[in-house]
């Protein structure tokens, strides 16, 4: 809340700002007394706005070097146990990254998700994506979708809107350690996250949830993760 008072505040200085200096550039072309009543109101002006209240730092994210993370899954499939194994890799030289998943669940599939683009100031920019299905005695199927700076282009040649900060499906959870490293006030339990999300077969506004933060053991210690849980698929 002191956050988004000070940002409210912010915002009143620069429209006031703004508003000065309108001011005084119709002050140069009108008359010279008209010019002096204007100097004088916006003086008066000035003596009473309230000045912002100064806001605490929000230092950019820090984005790790390249890594690669192997995990070992098991579950329950219809009464019976699953087993598989995933790949998560994360590379980058500068501005420029890559993040790749594979996922192995014998004897049912394999999976593979693929994102390439550029870091900025608003996270993650996805400009190719990949994505392939293996499944038992069935040819593998392989789709990409490019990003342009303002339109999204899919497997069947269709070009959508591109959303601000649009993501794929690899590229959506290393934006969202972005997202929670600068709004660490989104990790509350019960908020709502809206994320635009470009499929295979459109793009489409995402709803999550987050439940809480879960501690996690892994082999060098224990990490505290956000749990999210996607509501729905919005329009």
């Amino acid at each position: 809340e002191a956050l988004a008072l000070a940002d409210r505040l912010e915002q009143a200085q620069r429209a006031a700002e703004a508003a000065s200096a309108a001011q005084a550039r119709a002050g140069t072309v009108a008359a010279a007394p008209a010019s002096a009543a204007s100097a004088t109101a916006a003086s008066a002006s000035g003596a009473n706005e309230v000045q912002p209240v100064a806001g605490p730092d929000r230092k950019p994210l820090s984005w790790p070097p390249s890594t690669r993370l192997t995990y070992t899954l098991s579950g329950l499939y219809r009464g019976g146990p699953l087993y598989g194994n995933a790949v998560v890799e994360w590379r980058r030289a500068g501005t420029h990254y890559q993040v790749q998943f594979d996922v192995h669940v014998s004897p049912f599939f394999d999976r593979r998700v693929f994102s390439d683009g550029q870091i900025t100031e608003r996270g993650l920019s996805p400009q190719h994506y990949d994505e392939t299905l293996e499944l038992p005695l069935v040819a593998p199927r392989t789709s990409h979708i490019e990003f342009t700076d303002d339109e999204v282009l899919l497997p069947n040649g269709n070009r959508l809107i591109k959303f601000p900060q649009t993501q794929d499906q690899a590229s959506q959870f290393v934006q969202f350690v972005w997202l929670f490293t600068m709004r660490p006030d989104l990790a509350r339990p019960g908020t709502l996250i809206d994320i635009p999300l470009a499929l295979t077969h459109g793009v489409h506004r995402w709803h999550y949830r987050v439940e809480g933060t879960e501690a996690i053991a892994l082999p060098f210690g224990q990490i505290d993760a956000i749990h999210l849980v996607p509501v729905h698929e919005g329009p």
